[in-house]
């Protein structure tokens, strides 16, 4: 607690409004809030990805599937190569 009460004096004092009364509990609240926030930021630059981003993705693993598939040569037994003839 003690080191809550240096932070808030110094915040008031650097503001320079003198003696204010501030309810700790908020401003833990908020110093809570602002480090969730700050993680959560950075959990979305780690791993988030955009709408378009996920879109290109899909189309090109569609494509290269496409693309595999029509470059497979079909195994055909004897008999099905005979009748082919």
């Amino acid at each position: 607690m003690r080191f809550w009460l240096k932070v808030m004096v110094k915040i008031v004092y650097d503001i320079g409004m003198g003696a204010e009364i501030i309810n700790l509990r908020q401003v833990r609240k908020q110093q809570k809030r602002a480090e969730a926030e700050d993680t959560a930021a950075q959990n979305r630059a780690k791993h988030g990805r955009t709408k378009g981003a996920r879109q290109k993705e899909e189309m090109d693993a569609e494509r290269a599937r496409r693309e595999l598939d029509g470059h497979k040569i079909e195994n055909l037994t004897d008999k099905e190569r005979d009748d082919d003839k």
